[in-house]
């Protein structure tokens, strides 16, 4: 008796376990360009239900905010704020 409930406890957790989704969001990127030499980066995120993404800019003691963080490049120079929509 005693394995048998060890044995369903352990399947419990192997199930919680893998009904987790570590990244339930999907980004798709587009570049348009706007000028020679100079583009727009739009990049939208796909967030199923029951899942929800914050402003960049949320209250102090508010949920935590989006941070969106660009790689260091020599040949890119990011211009202006980041403007989100939706």
């Amino acid at each position: 008796m005693k394995k048998l409930v060890i044995a369903l406890v352990s399947l419990f957790f192997v199930a919680q376990a893998n009904s987790q989704i570590k990244d339930p969001v999907n980004f798709t990127y587009k570049a348009n360009k706007r000028a020679p030499g100079v583009y727009e980066i739009v990049i939208t995120a796909d967030v199923p239900k029951p899942w929800h993404m914050y402003s960049q800019s949320t209250p102090k003691g508010g949920p935590i905010a989006t941070k969106v963080i660009f790689a260091k490049n020599p040949l890119i120079v990011p211009e202006g704020k980041l403007k989100e929509t939706g």
